[in-house]
């Protein structure tokens, strides 16, 4: 890579982190942006700028305006994620002063002002659901539209971030569930294939940084069934009870000795203790390294995880009924159509 080119790698999820390492060529000298979507215990292993989560935030919603202290938290909330905008601006001023720019990751999330800010900018896979429904962003007065933008604020052009902004150039994507919105702009990737492109010293920093330990597999070569899982009450979308009567009805009718449960790396649930019978991976790896590695997988149970269309000749059992959460309706109803296409 040339000295005169910087790259910002600004991801939020372990599995986006794993594709681009996959993508570009490691680089210690890259600018890694992390948030809390990222474990502590892969944060540790990478020299990055973090970046905190929107405090005031209760999932997806403001604290409640009804009241002094809701009103309160959320300008505290507001002011503290200004200032840490302007912090990183500084940050990366500096560390890419007359250098060209490429920035890879995520421009959904609270930092990616810099995928709508920086000339070329090329959007990293995260969840399937993410891609669909694309829309032209309404227009703002333009004196606000800049008092916003100068703040790092791009909410009302949020949905830009996944492609159809002007300065995205690229859009990596796994699998071909292409919005015509992007479809000039998608290079879809075979995560085995540029696995098997990495020299054995790079699969090695991979997997270092990854958190994952070779020693899983032996471990997991009597099983059959997985059950991906997914952070729905950390992000309250699902009350916890009901994420884990869920799971507990895909697992009912089979032997929990066939059976190993691999945790998101957002969750903080305590699986071992919620299921002592079964086998847990906590580890906060991206469970798509489980195939690159040929662990025999028969089935993969979830609710609507789309790392399970990463699995090749498996067959994917989705929970049936209905959730009270559209968000968690519409991933299931879209994994679904994407497993009818696939077969």
């Amino acid at each position: 890579m040339s000295n005169q080119l910087k790259r910002i790698c600004a991801v939020d999820t372990v599995y986006s982190l794993f594709l681009y390492f996959l993508i570009c060529e490691y680089n210690e000298e890259d600018i890694f942006i992390f948030s809390g979507g990222i474990p502590l215990e892969i944060r540790k292993n990478i020299n990055h700028i973090y970046f905190p989560n929107l405090k005031f935030i209760e999932g997806y919603k403001l604290y409640k305006t009804n009241t002094i202290k809701g009103i309160l938290k959320n300008i505290f909330g507001y002011l503290k994620y200004v200032l840490n905008i302007f912090r990183l601006r500084i940050l990366l001023s500096l560390k890419t002063l007359n250098k060209e720019v490429n920035v890879y990751g995520h421009g959904h999330v609270t930092f990616s002002y810099i995928f709508y800010e920086y000339e070329n900018s090329f959007i990293i896979e995260d969840g399937i659901a993410n891609y669909y429904g694309l829309k032209k962003t309404p227009k703002l007065n333009k004196i606000l539209e800049k008092i916003l933008h100068f703040l790092g604020i791009y909410i009302f052009s949020l949905k830009e971030g996944f492609g159809t902004h002007k300065n995205i150039k690229k859009v990596f994507l796994t699998k071909e569930y292409v919005p015509k919105e992007i479809k000039n702009k998608v290079i879809i990737i075979d995560i085995k294939k540029l696995w098997n492109k990495k020299t054995g010293k790079e699969k090695e920093k991979i997997l270092s940084n990854m958190n994952f330990d070779k020693n899983i597999l032996t471990s997991l070569k009597s099983k059959k069934i997985i059950l991906l899982t997914s952070p729905y009450s950390e992000e309250n979308l699902l009350d916890f009870n009901t994420e884990i009567t869920i799971y507990k009805n895909l697992l009912k009718k089979y032997n929990p000795q066939d059976v190993f449960i691999k945790k998101h790396p957002r969750e903080t649930k305590n699986y071992k203790e919620i299921f002592p019978e079964i086998e847990v991976i906590e580890n906060s790896f991206p469970v798509e390294l489980l195939e690159i590695f040929e662990i025999k997988i028969e089935k993969i149970l979830t609710i609507s995880s789309s790392a399970a269309l990463n699995f090749k000749n498996c067959e994917i059992e989705l929970y049936e009924g209905k959730t009270p959460s559209k968000k968690v309706n519409k991933s299931i109803k879209l994994l679904k159509e994407k497993i009818i296409k696939n077969r």
